[in-house]
């Protein structure tokens, strides 16, 4: 699983963000945020195993990871640019889990773990920004500025480009098939879909799933 964002959801049961089962997932440069199940937002609400042994590196996720892997991970706030969007709800088109300019995201995922084919980020820009690919299915900043808060200068992000003339807008959205967004509170369902072994060891999950709220 590589450069996946899961950042909303929730269970009544285990496992908010990722529910393992009988399976060995290796996870890098992802992001587990905001996720929760019947303990709350502790690391078992973002990633909970009944079996099998994930490694989990690079990745940030909140409340830790204390199984196997443990390299370059981070439990801190990813300061997503806006996580409900404009209307205030989770799982509508206008969330926005690109990261904020002083992100503790930026620059700090595996190069090695990117497949030589892999070059471009969910938003069809580059996979890899000033030589460091991030965390998350996105690579470099947010524009995307809503009506609520004012631009936001930061000294603390090399991808801030001079402009003087113009106006900043949401990059365009591809189909792509690089990077995963896993986003929305599920209302019907007592877990997130299980991890299960595939016929092939070698799969990678870097598809695209966005799951909507059901109504009723």
């Amino acid at each position: 699983m590589l450069n996946c964002t899961f950042s909303e959801n929730s269970t009544v049961n285990n496992g908010g963000g990722m529910y393992n089962n009988s399976s060995d997932p290796t996870v890098w440069n992802c992001i587990f945020w905001n996720n929760s199940d019947a303990g709350g937002m502790d690391e078992s609400g973002q990633i909970h195993t009944q079996a099998g042994t994930p490694v989990v590196n690079y990745s940030d996720v909140q409340g830790g990871w204390t199984g196997a892997g443990g390299t370059g991970n981070l439990n801190t706030d990813p300061f997503f640019a806006d996580a409900d969007g404009a209307d205030d709800t989770v799982g509508t088109p206008d969330d926005d889990l690109r990261l904020s300019p002083g992100s503790p995201g930026i620059d700090v995922g595996s190069n090695v773990a990117i497949p030589a084919g892999i070059t471009t980020d969910l938003d069809g820009g580059d996979r890899i920004i000033n030589s460091t690919v991030d965390m998350g299915a996105y690579d470099g900043i947010s524009w995307y500025i809503t009506s609520r808060r004012p631009p936001i200068i930061s000294p603390f992000s090399q991808r801030l480009m001079p402009q003087s003339t113009g106006t900043l807008s949401r990059p365009t959205r591809r189909p792509t098939t690089r990077g995963s967004i896993f986003s929305a509170r599920q209302s019907r369902f007592d877990r997130p879909a299980a991890i299960q072994p595939t016929p092939s060891s070698a799969a990678m999950l870097t598809g695209s799933l966005r799951t909507m709220p059901v109504a009723g």
